[in-house]
C-alpha cells in the first residue's frame, strides 16, 4: 500500500522499493507480484535499462496470475522491445486467449507465428481473426494464403477448415468449394467430395470440375454417370496446354469406366487413335487387358512388352516383367 500511495503521488522511482519489498514477504502473493510488474513497465516507458528487470518482474506475475489480460499484454509489448520474438508469440496468443475478440493481440501473434514459422501459433491467430461476423479482407487473405499452405504441406484436416472458413465468408466462390472438394478427395470421402463439387459447378462450371465429378461418380459405382460427363470431356476441343492435360486425364477415366463396365471393345475403339506410350502409362496398361478380354494375343503381348521397357512402375507392367519371358511367346498367346 505504501508503494501504491507513492505511485499515487507521483513519485514512481521511490515506490520501486516497498513494491520490492512486498514480493519479497509474500513470493506468492499475485497481487504484490502484478504491482510490482506493471511499476516497472511504467518505469520502463522513459528508463530502458530496466528492460530484463520488468520482463522478469512480468513472467513472475504471469505465473501466479494466468488469467490477467493485462500482464499477458504488457509481457507481449516487453518481450518485443527486448526482441524475444518466442515470448512475444507466446503472451499475445494468451491474450487473444482470454479475450478472443481483442483483435489486435491475434494479428501480433499471427505476425510472430508466421515469422517464426509455428504453423499451429498461425492458424490458431488467423482461424481467430477470421471467425468474426465480418473479418477484415486482410484476414480473409491471410486465411486463403494459410489454406494454400496447408494444402500444399499435407496438413489436409487443416486445410479443409481453413477453406470451409472462408465458404462461410464467401458461399458463392466456386473455387472455395473446389478447394474443399480436392481434399476430400485425396482423403477418399468421395460423397462428401461430390456434394461440393455439385456446389462448386452450380456457381461455375468448368472442366476441371467436371472432371474431379466424374471421379467421384466413378469411386462411388455410378458408371454411367461417369461415363457421360466424360465422353463430352474427351471430345473438348479447348486449346491450350492445361485443356490438353484435362482431355488426357478424361481419356484415362473414360477407359478406366469402359473397362469397368465390361465394355472392351468400346475402350479400343476409345484407344484407336493416338499412341498410349506416347502419353500414359495407365492408358496402355487398359488397352493391354482390353486386347486379352478380346483374345487379342499378339496385340496383348505387344503392348506388355512396350509397357514393361516403357513403363516399368505402372503395377500392370511391373507385375509382367516379374513373369518368366518365355511367356511372352507368340506360342504361349496362340495356345
Amino acid at each position: 500500500r505504501l508503494s501504491e500511495a507513492l505511485l499515487e503521488w507521483g513519485a514512481t522511482d521511490e515506490a520501486v522499493a516497498p513494491a520490492q519489498r512486498a514480493v519479497e514477504l509474500a513470493p506468492q502473493n499475485g497481487e504484490a507480484r502484478a504491482h510490482l510488474a506493471l511499476l516497472q513497465h511504467r518505469r520502463l516507458q522513459t528508463n530502458a535499462t530496466l528492460l530484463e528487470a520488468t520482463r522478469s518482474a512480468l513472467d513472475a506475475a504471469a505465473v501466479l496470475l494466468p488469467q490477467d489480460v493485462e500482464i499477458w499484454a504488457r509481457l507481449g509489448e516487453t518481450c518485443e522491445q527486448a526482441k524475444d520474438e518466442e515470448g512475444a508469440l507466446r503472451a499475445w496468443l494468451k491474450v487473444g486467449r482470454l479475450r478472443p475478440q481483442i483483435t489486435f493481440a491475434w494479428e501480433k501473434a499471427a505476425f510472430f507465428a508466421h515469422k517464426l514459422e509455428r504453423p499451429d501459433g498461425k492458424r490458431e491467430a488467423v482461424m481467430a481473426l477470421c471467425s468474426a461476423k465480418s473479418p477484415d479482407s486482410r484476414h480473409l487473405r491471410w486465411l486463403e494464403d494459410l489454406a494454400r499452405e496447408q494444402l500444399k504441406a499435407g496438413f489436409l484436416g487443416h486445410a479443409e477448415d481453413s477453406f470451409r472458413l472462408l465458404a462461410r465468408h464467401f458461399p458463392k466462390e466456386a473455387s472455395v468449394w473446389e478447394n474443399i472438394a480436392l481434399v476430400q478427395l485425396n482423403t477418399s470421402r468421395f460423397e462428401m467430395a461430390l456434394e461440393s463439387l455439385k456446389q462448386a459447378e452450380g456457381l461455375r462450371p468448368t472442366p476441371r470440375i467436371g472432371l474431379n465429378l466424374a471421379f467421384s461418380l466413378l469411386n462411388l459405382g455410378d458408371l454411367k454417370g461417369a461415363e457421360a460427363i466424360l465422353r463430352g470431356l474427351h471430345t473438348d476441343t479447348t486449346s491450350g496446354a492445361e485443356a490438353e492435360k484435362l482431355r488426357a486425364d478424361a481419356r484415362v477415366l473414360y477407359a478406366s469406366c469402359l473397362m469397368l463396365q465390361g465394355r472392351p471393345k468400346d475402350l479400343l475403339e476409345l484407344l484407336a487413335t493416338g499412341s498410349p506410350a506416347e502419353g500414359q502409362g495407365e492408358l496402355l496398361a487398359l488397352r493391354a487387358q482390353a486386347r486379352i478380354r478380346v483374345q487379342d494375343w499378339a496385340g496383348a503381348r505387344a503392348d506388355l512388352r512396350l509397357g514393361i521397357r516403357t513403363f516399368p512402375r505402372v503395377a500392370l507392367f511391373a507385375q509382367a516383367a516379374a513373369l518368366p519371358p518365355n511367356l511372352f511367346d507368340e506360342s504361349f498367346f496362340s495356345r
